[in-house]
């Protein structure tokens, strides 16, 4: 779960200081200070009289060998959010597990088809939920819970299109929630939360890993997704809407990675190396003029340094506002070390937040634990400014390894008010299949383009 006390700005920036060292642009703090990092006075709403806890349990899942990233079997399924708390316990059985080595290659993107069954809730009314947060735990061959969460890859949480349903809000992608190794508990500070509809779909994306043990094991997923009804508040929610920006590194057909430290000290430089090999199809992205990325890559024994803006083509809209930032969430692979979002001004740079991570190495490679990030007093994430993320991987394995980096933003919406739903269509659960940048993440248009 998040920690309630990390926030303290000036330990941050020394920190960020002393890992990026002479390599960055922040070598010189007096540059640094430039641009100032704000924390925002905020107001908590007053908490939930009820949390309502509903449980989806996939699998088992048949581990047979050793599985990378994206290698592992998987499965998908998409639940009206009514039908799930009038049964509060759903399953996904093994005869809907996909196994990539039989040729069904994993897309991370959340399921586009309803259930084939109604549930219990199907005819309810239709009313303003919030989403407060989700955890994911591993099981054993007799249904208890596993000490380790060495055996996931990811779990992936999708909703509907914000704007369609909420048109205050608009959100970076359809991807809510990544939980990884080492950050299996993601949940909001107190009073916040994610505004849902009772009555739209919710994709939800379990797939398994293995890089610690040839023994066979047959292990289920179980996520456990916290709602509240917004009749059981005493006081309003805090409405908050998110961007899920990601690294991507410059790649072409026969790139390598050169150097363990940014290209030049410019804050717009892009790290170079080569594509994973276990990466899925579209994991490049094409920008044209012989430029491309990808958000799957290689990483050579040794310490590396990548740097990744962060566009406006994939994050339209990110910056465009001030936003108070009130907690995140960071999806990366073993033998990462750290991921910092920064805010770059010409050749300065500013942290905003710093994460750390750990790993255990002992037998195999496995993420031990990833700093969890609440924001007690929200930090502000300024408009107009050029972001920026930055991560270090220490490959000690002697071999080539994969790596990915992306976060959740969670900020804010100070305009949010409820809807008024009474010509409102039944939604459906189309339309939200992801394509394969990063984990199925597929960047919406920004709010002021056409549609």
């Amino acid at each position: 779960m998040f920690s309630k006390a990390f926030c303290q700005v000036p330990s941050l920036l020394a920190i960020s200081l002393l890992w990026l060292g002479s390599s960055s642009c922040l070598a010189e703090s007096s540059e640094a200070k430039a641009i100032s990092v704000q924390t925002v006075p905020v107001t908590e709403p007053g908490k939930a009289q009820l949390v309502e806890s509903v449980v989806v349990t996939a699998g088992p899942f048949d581990i047979h060998r050793k599985y990378r990233s994206m290698e592992g079997p998987y499965v998908t399924e998409s639940f009206k959010i009514s039908d799930l708390l009038a049964r509060k316990n759903s399953y996904i059985g093994e005869d809907q597990v996909k196994f990539v080595e039989n040729g069904q290659q994993a897309s991370m993107a959340g399921s586009a088809q309803p259930p084939e069954h109604e549930l219990a809730g199907a005819s309810a009314a239709k009313e303003l939920l919030w989403i407060v947060g989700a955890k994911l735990v591993v099981l054993d061959e007799n249904d208890r819970v596993l000490p380790t969460a060495e055996f996931i890859c990811h779990f992936n949480l999708d909703l509907e299109r914000r704007d369609r349903i909420f048109p205050q809000i608009h959100a970076g992608s359809n991807r809510l929630i990544t939980i990884t190794q080492g950050q299996t508990d993601v949940h909001f500070p107190p009073g916040c939360g994610v505004p849902v509809a009772s009555n739209e779909y919710i994709h939800l994306k379990f797939q398994a890993a293995n890089r610690t043990t040839e023994e066979h094991r047959r292990l289920k997923h179980r996520c456990t997704v916290d709602i509240v009804r917004d009749s059981d508040l005493k006081t309003p929610m805090t409405a908050l809407s998110w961007y899920t920006p990601f690294m991507a590194i410059e790649v072409d057909k026969n790139s390598k990675i050169t150097s363990t430290v940014p290209h030049s000290p410019d804050c717009l430089a892009l790290s170079s190396g080569e594509n994973a090999p276990n990466a899925i199809p579209g994991t490049v992205i094409d920008y044209g003029v012989n430029s491309k990325v990808s958000s799957h890559w290689k990483v050579l024994p040794g310490k590396h340094l990548y740097t990744c803006p962060l566009p406006a083509e994939r994050d339209a809209g990110f910056n465009q506002e001030n936003r108070t930032v009130r907690a995140i969430w960071t999806h990366c692979h073993p033998l990462c070390q750290k991921v910092v979002m920064l805010v770059c001004d010409g050749k300065k740079k500013t942290p905003l937040w710093s994460v750390d991570v750990s790993n255990k190495l002992d037998h195999g490679m496995e993420i031990e634990k990833i700093s969890d990030f609440d924001f007690g007093r929200g930090v502000l994430l300024p408009k107009g400014k050029q972001l920026e993320i930055d991560a270090i991987y220490n490959n000690t394995t002697g071999e080539p390894q994969d790596s990915m980096v992306s976060q959740g933003v969670f900020f804010e919406v100070p305009n949010f008010t409820k809807p008024d739903w009474s010509k409102a269509p039944e939604p459906t659960a189309e339309g939200v299949q992801g394509d394969d940048r990063f984990c199925g993440i597929r960047p919406m248009a920004s709010p002021h383009a056409p549609r």
